[in-house]
């Protein structure tokens, strides 16, 4: 198991500049949605949307979920992080449907449902780490400024 945790961390390594970049977007479209930048900063927190955050979960169901419950994750517990899964894959969709694949800035309630998909999604990475660094018997869960910190040096190395 603590193999698995430590793979889900390095995981979550990847993306946690992208989601930094979204989840700031994402503020500034809140504080002032009609900003010259407007269009900008949706698409950075959309692209973490499609790119990262999406793709991640469906890797995790496929991959990591299925080597937890083997590992000794009670089944109850990966449901919970699955019911998180959808109830984000919902508020990504709820978001394409107001328009953030588009060019078009999002009004005050879009820049408010993006910016809680960007929390929500922060919140749920912290929670999975949790569990598995539970179960796996390890204190590795890192603080998401540890996952930022280790994540820019990561990219300033080049590996």
């Amino acid at each position: 198991m603590s193999d698995l945790c430590v793979e889900v961390l390095d995981h979550h390594e990847t993306f946690q500049t992208p989601l930094a970049d979204a989840i700031s977007a994402a503020y500034q479209l809140v504080l002032d949605p009609t900003n010259r930048d407007a269009v900008g900063q949706m698409r950075v927190a959309w692209r973490f949307v499609c790119d990262d955050a999406l793709p991640h979960m469906a890797q995790e169901e496929v991959t990591v979920f299925p080597r937890a419950i083997s590992s000794g994750v009670p089944a109850d517990t990966l449901d919970v992080l699955s019911m998180e899964h959808r109830a984000l894959r919902a508020l990504a969709e709820e978001l394409r449907d107001r328009g953030m694949d588009r060019d078009v800035p999002p009004d005050d309630e879009g820049a408010l449902l993006l910016l809680r998909f960007m929390q929500s999604f922060d919140a749920h990475v912290q929670r999975e780490e949790a569990i598995f660094a539970l179960y796996a018997g390890t204190d590795a869960v890192r603080t998401r400024r540890q996952r930022q910190r280790y994540a820019h040096a990561r990219n300033v190395s080049g590996t």
